[in-house]
């Protein structure tokens, strides 16, 4: 029973004195700031031409009928009219014709620009904080020299046991 217990005072020993500690924090901020920007310019041109062409025509058509009667002498058994000496007839036709033509030319031009701008900024922070604590608590500390204390009482047991038998 002494021996098992020797054993475990010398594993705390062992155990109790070599800590430390440590401990690491780190924080990372990212941040990103975009803008962008876009700008749109048309310019339309409409061009309109207009034509008319008229064509005029013009039929004239006179016609001029002269009869001429002999009244001198007697009438004709088979018309009944005495014969025609003289006499005019004029007949006058006229047509006006009009054709009108008109032309339209549509021109239309469109011109677009358009501008876009961006813009982009990153930026990363990271920070990173490392303790390192070394060395012993006071309960640790207490055990340590527990296990000293026991260690040399031991070998001044063992020391004090091998005089006696000589």
């Amino acid at each position: 029973m002494t021996r098992v217990l020797y054993v475990i005072l010398i594993g705390a020993i062992f155990c109790g004195c070599g800590a430390s500690r440590r401990t690491m924090k780190s924080q990372t901020e990212a941040t990103r700031e975009t803008a962008d920007a876009i700008h749109t310019e048309a310019d339309t041109k409409i061009t309109e031409r207009t034509a008319t062409q008229t064509d005029l025509s013009k039929d004239e058509e006179v016609v001029t009928e002269v009869v001429e009667f002999d009244t001198s002498r007697p009438a004709n058994p088979a018309t009944g009219t005495p014969p025609v000496k003289r006499t005019i007839r004029q007949t006058r036709r006229a047509a006006i014709k009009t054709q009108e033509v008109a032309t339209t030319d549509t021109e239309a031009a469109a011109e677009t620009t358009t501008d876009i701008a961006a813009a982009a900024k990153e930026q990363t922070t990271a920070k990173a904080e490392e303790h390192t604590r070394r060395g012993l608590n006071g309960l640790q500390q207490l055990l340590c020299y527990t296990g000293t204390a026991v260690l040399v009482g031991l070998l001044l047991r063992l020391v004090v046991r091998r005089l006696r038998r000589r």
